[in-house]
């Protein structure tokens, strides 16, 4: 039998920006279910996601493993959303057309996150490839102090070193800004 209006609305949390969904580490008792506005997800205090789409489920994962949610999610602007509490949530779940939802969606998050995975897996490799060349650039610096006793001709290799570093990597690339000599 559906349910009336004011029903629905008893139901309905508004919420305004800033105000928590979900918090990371905590025991899921509850599903909510976005009716209207925009989610931020958050993994150790970084932004990871958003939820906008109207009857997207969060904190299904927690619900259906019965464990901690796994990200914080809060209102990113004025929002409303249907809590529904862990067991009934369950049942709810379980149902052939929330389930195949909560499936589609939990897909689309990996994929997302397989994705960001591979992202982070290049850049890093790129990073690793620029510390080292940094490192190799001071070792050569490191010896040519050693090597040269002449300090006019060591204090050329120093800055010669350092342009072509600085020339390769002062783009901000391994600093916040870029070097400049």
């Amino acid at each position: 039998m559906p349910r009336a209006p004011d029903e629905l609305d008893a139901l309905t949390c508004p919420l305004e920006a800033g105000d928590v969904v979900c918090r990371q580490g905590e025991k899921a008792t509850d599903l909510a279910i976005l009716l209207w506005g925009r989610l931020g997800v958050y993994r150790d205090g970084h932004r990871v996601g958003e939820i906008a789409e109207p009857g997207a489920y969060v904190g299904e994962a927690a619900i259906l493993d019965d464990r901690a949610f796994t990200a914080s999610v809060e209102a990113d602007v004025p929002s409303a959303i249907v809590r529904v509490p862990a067991e009934r949530a369950r049942r709810f779940l379980a149902s052939p057309e929330p389930e195949a939802k909560a499936l589609r969606t939990l897909a689309s998050r990996l994929g997302g996150a397989n994705e960001r995975l591979v992202d982070l897996q290049e850049a890093l490799s790129i990073q690793r490839a620029a510390l080292a060349a940094v490192l190799e650039g001071l070792a050569d610096l490191y010896a040519a102090g050693h090597d040269e006793p002449d300090a006019d001709t060591l204090r050329m290799t120093v800055m010669n070193t350092a342009r072509r570093l600085v020339r390769r990597y002062g783009r901000g690339d391994l600093t916040d800004a870029p070097i400049r000599l």
